[in-house]
């Protein structure tokens, strides 16, 4: 029998990379723990390549970090990689994926430890801790031809996922647990090795600590240049460091178009600022901390007075910031259904999620993790809505342009979670509730939805799903409250005539009812052009709760607190 005419489909995965990613204290925590990820899933590719593989999915000859060419802006490498290979490949690439893991993060980790001795107080790295954290698995699955069949396919993702069932754990005893205060800041599960001073008035807790695994993502947005020295490669900087610096970014767009003036006495506060604080490289958090934020009352009061038509000032006194999770809609039947022209759909994905950051940028946000379809980042809320409909249309459009894929272009949406909360809400806390909001807007009808949780306070807090196709909408209705004379008990009204309104079945009675109740809270008594044209966008939203949910984010979006 000859060995060389068997051939085999290679699932590669890596983890844990929901706890890695989700246990982060500032938006760079969030950003390296995804790019650490995606950097070694991208050379886990190009060992099976230069060992005779060949990749499969995705596609990724047009990825900067796997063809080490172009602008790296974040993580695009996915954390499941597919190859084919024959058996006369198969020991050199079985054999290079027992220890590139470890090779990469111990590179990693020497450049990493150096930085880290310049910045604060560093131990050693415990290596052995960082070889037990990271899960690498991967499955071979015999399959007839060179490229497996979509049923071969299925069959091998279904051994991939046996390891769901598996528990890795590190025997703790008495003689090794690690008192509370020797804990890492970021996980609380491993010992710390790297301490620094966050804020000098905070007494005990006045230090910020990190363990082995937590540093690496911590550094390594500084450790990056490093790493692609020699490439053909660059490399751009995470924008924001912290959730106040994306909560100011409205101000700061601002201020980049003010006056001299202006300009030079922020200067001269931020350079102050730098002087008295441990934290030198946010300027959000000196607009923002208590300690600090006085020093900027005249010239708020100043700024306000000259710039009073810029519709971003009321963000002045309102710092929020929002965590986006994207996903495309029905990929599972779409990969199905464009079997034969999978490739094809594959490429696609990859040049939308090279053109991703270019809009995230744009919309003075900063994007997380672009691979493929997957997409996170934060923006501030400001921005929001425009940079997803935006992110929407570029991904349909690519579809559409190609004559494979056009027929069914349609299908081809995306699904956005989003939290919107206060810039000092915990970092964890918002990336877990935005997975959990993208669940909810997988589940909305027709999908192609977005599902918001704003968190305004410690216990108000309201979720809104509603479909991509009316953000246009949702933004109009923003731009009328702001000129528009409308109480804010106008939400409160309408729900209370919520059983009316749902007894009304005719739609032009149903929006003269919505007219009255919504002019009558300010006693207009003639018909009001603004005011036609809210209720207008509201019948839009199905249902009276949905309705109300709009004009609630609405207000929020336009000011009120």
């Amino acid at each position: 029998m000859n060995t060389d005419s068997k051939n085999y489909l290679l699932i590669c995965e890596i983890g844990p990379i929901y706890d890695f990613v989700r246990q982060s204290r500032k938006t760079v925590d969030f950003w390296g723990a995804s790019f650490l990820f995606s950097y070694v899933m991208s050379e886990v590719a190009r060992d099976i390549t230069n060992n005779g593989g060949t990749l499969f999915l995705p596609y990724l000859d047009n990825n900067p970090m796997y063809r080490r060419n172009g602008t790296i802006a974040c993580g695009s490498v996915p954390d499941q990689i597919y190859a084919t290979f024959t058996d006369s490949q198969r020991s050199a690439i079985e054999n290079g994926l027992k220890t590139i893991i470890e090779e990469i993060v111990k590179t990693i980790a020497l450049k990493v430890g150096k930085l880290a001795e310049q910045k604060g107080k560093a131990g050693v790295f415990d290596h052995g801790e960082l070889k037990d954290f990271f899960h690498f698995f991967y499955t071979i699955h015999e399959i007839k031809d060179a490229q497996p069949t979509f049923e071969e396919f299925l069959e091998a993702e279904r051994k991939i996922r046996i390891r769901s069932a598996l528990r890795p754990f590190r025997q703790i005893t008495g003689n090794n647990s690690i008192a509370k205060w020797e804990k890492c800041s970021l996980c609380g599960d491993r010992k710390r090795i790297y301490s620094k001073v966050v804020d000098k008035d905070a007494g005990l807790y006045n230090e910020e600590h990190i363990c082995s695994v937590c540093l690496l993502k911590r550094f390594l947005p500084e450790a990056v240049t490093f790493i692609f020295s020699g490439t053909k490669a660059e490399f751009k900087k995470p924008r924001y460091r912290s959730s106040s610096d994306i909560a100011f970014s409205p101000i700061k767009a601002c201020i980049d178009t003010a006056d001299d003036e202006m300009k030079q006495a922020y200067k001269a506060f931020i350079r102050e600022c730098e002087q008295i604080s441990e934290e030198k490289d946010s300027e959000g958090r000196f607009f923002y901390d208590p300690n600090l934020r006085k020093k900027f009352t005249a010239w708020k009061k100043s700024l306000t007075e000259k710039y009073q038509d810029k519709i971003k000032l009321p963000w002045l006194d309102r710092p929020f910031y929002s965590i986006i999770s994207m996903d495309g809609d029905n990929m599972g039947n779409n990969l199905k259904e464009n079997w034969e022209n999978r490739q094809d759909v594959s490429r696609i994905i990859s040049d939308f999620s090279n053109d991703v950051d270019d809009i995230v940028s744009k919309n003075h946000g900063q994007l997380i993790f672009a691979g493929g379809e997957d997409i996170s980042f934060v923006i501030h809320p400001e921005y929001l809505l425009g940079c997803i409909g935006e992110l929407n249309n570029l991904y349909n459009g690519y579809f559409l342009k190609n004559d494979l894929t056009k027929p069914m272009a349609e299908k081809f949406t995306l699904s956005a979670g989003v939290v919107v909360c206060y810039h000092k809400y915990p970092l964890s806390q918002a990336i877990l509730s935005a997975c959990g909001m993208l669940r909810k807007a997988k589940k909305f009808r027709g999908k192609n939805a977005t599902a918001i949780s704003l968190i305004k306070g410690h216990t108000e807090t309201f979720n809104f799903a509603f479909s991509n196709k009316l953000i246009g909408d949702l933004k109009r209705l923003k731009e009328l409250l702001l000129s528009a004379d409308i109480s804010r008990t106008t939400p409160y009204r309408i729900k209370e005539s919520e059983e009316v309104l749902k007894a009304i079945t005719d739609v032009r009675h149903k929006e003269n009812y919505l007219y009255t109740i919504i002019a009558g809270t300010r006693g207009v008594d003639k018909t009001n052009a603004e005011i036609m044209e809210i209720v207008g966008l509201l019948m839009k939203f199905e249902g009276i709760d949905a309705m109300i949910n709009a004009l609630l984010y609405a207000r929020f979006l336009a000011g009120d607190k």
